[in-house]
């Protein structure tokens, strides 16, 4: 069975659930990558059985607070920071094969999002959108678009020129979340939604739901509803969400539309 472990990432086909890397300091004198896991784990749910895969080709070595999504028989790796954390981070996008068990960089990639850890993506399309992120130093809260068929990339909302807008009076209204990481986003087929995150000293709320839409490159809120008897999620980072089922955000956002009109406000 896999060590115990923080900070390692996880995505799931309808058969197994995958996860690779993570941290544990009590490792810190058995691992050679101290303290951290160059381990992909395979867990099926058939059989409730764990296996060990064997790393092929390029792997990734910056192990914590990565970003990992699925996207069929692939499985697309970003960022992610070494030891000790902030100093060392990746700047490459690696693709997994499920069947072959193979590690890939992917090639001709051109304007890739910056070296971060801690950000989150989305696959939309023939795209991968990534927000977020921290260096170690600073917090992002740029979005980047990477066509997965071609390798080329582009930032498609830039936080810094949108603050100096603002500062000149060019734009009325600011829906646009704070810089974060160890946020996550799920996504429709047009937007993702990013849930929570934070900083090293704040966590951000649930109460409103930031939302980018990837056609128009522009980012809009939406107020959540909180539950009947819990109230609302207490705010958080460092977690995980997922798409429940085959609902995705936009029948919700619709349900909640549903609820607001029958029950009031």
């Amino acid at each position: 069975m896999p060590s115990a472990r923080s900070g390692h990432a996880a995505v799931a086909n309808n058969k197994n659930l995958y996860i690779y890397g993570g941290y544990n300091p009590d490792h810190r004198e058995t691992l050679p990558y101290n303290p951290l896991f160059k381990e992909m784990w395979k867990f099926n749910f058939d059989d409730q059985s764990w296996q060990l895969i064997q790393n092929r080709g390029t792997t990734p070595f910056q192990l914590a607070s990565m970003s990992m999504v699925r996207c069929g028989d692939i499985i697309v790796l970003y960022g992610g920071t070494g030891y000790p954390f902030g100093f060392q981070k990746s700047s490459s996008l690696y693709c997994f094969d499920i069947k072959d068990n193979r590690w890939r960089v992917m090639s001709g990639s051109k304007q890739l999002p910056e070296s971060t850890y801690g950000q989150a993506m989305s696959i939309i399309g023939p795209n991968l959108f990534v927000f977020g992120g921290t260096s170690g130093w600073d917090y992002s809260a740029n979005v980047h678009k990477t066509d997965l068929r071609t390798g080329f990339g582009k930032k498609c909302f830039d936080f810094e020129k949108h603050i100096t807008m603002l500062v000149k009076g060019q734009l009325n209204d600011d829906h646009v979340p704070y810089p974060r990481y160890r946020h996550e986003m799920l996504s429709d087929e047009e937007n993702f939604y990013v849930i929570g995150g934070g900083t090293s000293l704040h966590a951000f709320g649930l109460e409103t739901i930031h939302v980018f839409n990837t056609k128009l490159y522009e980012w809009k809120n939406r107020i959540t509803l909180a539950d009947p008897v819990h109230g609302f999620p207490t705010k958080r980072r460092c977690h995980g969400c997922f798409n429940w089922e085959t609902m995705d955000i936009s029948q919700a956002v619709s349900m909640a539309g549903e609820y607001l009109t029958t029950y009031g406000d």
